[in-house]
């Protein structure tokens, strides 16, 4: 199957999970767009960005599933003889996340797997000698794992914030981001 066919089937699936969850009774339901800020190895942060759909189907159990958006860069250097080459490699990962919510009057948990799709990369280099065939290493969709802590603040009647703190492990490249981020909420 080639690489449009399995986006496709993804999107198919993830799309079917969320209209079907329009079937259950309902006790409010959230559209939340996201900013993060993930801490990664090489002592940095990246930011991030995304769009949620959130059904509050009991009082204490949800559902949540999105798109997020995470920039990545690997730095590195080539070593040719005497020389060495210096390269930046800017990734793009989108994270297609299904979560399971617990509400409580304190904090809220959401624990669930994660779809990833591996995005575009461009590559910066000190050199034009040092050419690029291809990045080998880097599946084109993974699975994941993403666990986050939150707690949501009534702004209005509608409008909410929700501060959270979040680790996810994207299992097939091996990688692992701590963050913490803000959502605005929206009450549908």
């Amino acid at each position: 199957m080639n690489k449009k066919m399995e986006l496709k089937k993804y999107i198919l699936i993830i799309s079917t999970v969320l209209i079907s969850n329009l079937s259950f009774s309902q006790k409010a339901n959230f559209i939340k767009f996201n900013l993060t800020n993930e801490f990664i190895k090489n002592k940095s942060f990246i930011k991030g960005f995304g769009m949620s759909f959130e059904r509050q189907i009991t009082v204490h159990s949800g559902i949540e599933s999105g798109i997020w958006y995470r920039p990545y860069k690997v730095h590195g250097s080539i070593r040719s003889g005497d020389l060495f080459y210096d390269y930046t490699v800017n990734e793009k990962h989108f994270s297609v996340p299904v979560l399971y919510k617990y509400y409580s009057s304190i904090i809220d948990f959401s624990v669930g797997p994660t779809v990833d799709f591996y995005g575009v990369w461009t590559i910066n280099k000190n050199s034009s000698d040092l050419k690029v065939i291809s990045d080998e290493e880097k599946k084109n969709v993974g699975v994941g794992f993403l666990a986050k802590i939150s707690k949501t603040v009534n702004v209005s009647d509608k409008f909410y914030l929700e501060p959270e703190i979040h680790f996810n492990s994207m299992l097939l490249i091996k990688r692992n981001f701590v963050g913490f981020g803000f959502s605005l909420k929206y009450k549908l």
